[in-house]
């Protein structure tokens, strides 16, 4: 996603762990996009709690991959949205198309990935990496790093 956004991207963070990135809008930003968790997309709003690190290091994991400046405190929302509608497809279709996952291996963001690895946690949600069809394929045929273990097919 970043490098959809490039320079037109204001602070990200990241939390490694989660695969997961947060781009800090101005207040009501994106208030009005509709509900896109079927892709991964989910807006955090007023009264919700969101762990920012500090401007030098990580909090519980999180970091951040762009911090704010002076000159850029969060993202334009109409911008982020195009980025992720790059990405994903259009945000009003996400329920009907069906799940993003991102590919444990090479980071590609597919909706034919088959569930690998799952890690149950007593604090948070589980979390769950996928493999994309080709990286699957390669590492079973060219035995290259670990050999992935399909748990099962992504839902869709």
């Amino acid at each position: 996603m970043r490098d959809v956004l490039g320079d037109q991207s204001g602070p990200v963070m990241e939390d490694p762990g989660l695969r997961m990135m947060a781009w800090p809008l101005p207040a009501g930003g994106g208030a009005d996009w509709p509900d896109a968790r079927a892709a991964g997309v989910a807006w955090h709003g007023p009264g919700d709690t969101l762990l920012v690190p500090g401007l030098d290091g990580y909090r519980d994991g999180t970091r951040w991959l762009r911090p704010p400046t002076d000159d850029a405190v969060f993202t334009d929302p109409a911008t982020l949205r195009t980025a992720i509608e790059l990405v994903t497809g259009p945000l009003e279709e996400a329920a009907e198309l069906g799940p993003l996952a991102i590919c444990r291996y090479c980071g590609t963001p597919t909706r034919d990935a088959v569930l690998v690895e799952t890690r149950h946690s007593v604090s948070a949600a589980d979390h769950h990496w996928f493999a994309c069809r080709p990286c699957l394929t390669s590492r079973v045929r060219d035995g290259n790093g670990r050999r992935p273990r399909v748990v099962r097919p992504a839902s869709r």
